[in-house]
């Protein structure tokens, strides 16, 4: 009888835990928030070449209210490579990016001017509601065009926790659709301090106003110390 009492307990505690992580919260920091440094590996097709992009990105909310956030983004250590050889890559400003309280832009500069920074900055973009998540319920955000931002629509589905490495994380599917043009579509595992560990898109229509062309490709995302 103890056994079956222990056991009917222990599947109670399981199911309560279940539960719980069918519905998640994220913690958002109340003021500025500690730098976050990812590799970041992007593959690109254009005009029927292939190439590669490695960086190393340093993020940080500088600031943060109702109103909304700012965000900073610092790009170093940048290797772009075409056709096998090595291409130059020029200095970078620090990318300044005024966005909602969900993270959607309201305005992004900096960066450099070879490739189109607002479109760079949605193929990582991690939207999220600050109120609860229920899993596999997706929710959207449809923003109107303002300055150089143009009209998106987002969609954030939260997928249930999940390991990466000895971590256990929350995991999301995301969808960021441009009106005339960008769609990068992936997952993110994230920590509820909202912290992204790893993330995963495949996206197509990138301006590269260099070259004058749109490319499409993969780009991962990997949280390092």
């Amino acid at each position: 009888m103890n056994r079956l009492i222990a056991l009917g307990i222990v599947g109670v505690v399981g199911m309560s835990l279940a539960g719980a992580q069918d519905k998640v919260t994220f913690e958002v920091p109340a003021s500025s928030s500690a730098k976050v440094k990812h590799q970041v590996d992007m593959n690109l097709g254009l005009m029927g070449m292939e190439a590669t992009v490695s960086l190393k990105l340093t993020r940080s909310v500088e600031k943060r209210s109702a109103e909304g956030q700012t965000l900073r983004a610092l790009i170093e250590e940048m290797r772009v490579e075409a056709g096998g050889e090595e291409i130059p890559t020029p200095a970078t400003d620090p990318l300044i990016v005024q966005a909602n309280p969900e993270g959607l832009p309201k305005s992004i500069t900096g960066g450099f001017a070879e490739v189109d920074m607002t479109r760079l900055y949605m193929t990582l973009m991690f939207v999220v509601p600050i109120v609860e998540m229920e899993k596999d319920k997706p929710w959207k955000q449809e923003a109107k065009a303002q300055g150089e931002i143009p009209a998106l629509t987002v969609e954030t589905t939260y997928l249930g926790p999940d390991k990466v490495g000895d971590e256990t994380l929350w995991k999301f599917k995301t969808s960021v659709k441009e009106a005339n043009g960008l769609t990068a579509e992936g997952q993110v595992w994230a920590r509820k301090d909202m912290t992204i560990v790893k993330q995963e898109v495949k996206y197509s229509g990138l301006p590269i106003p260099a070259v004058g062309a749109e490319a499409s490709g993969t780009v991962t995302l990997k949280l390092i110390p």
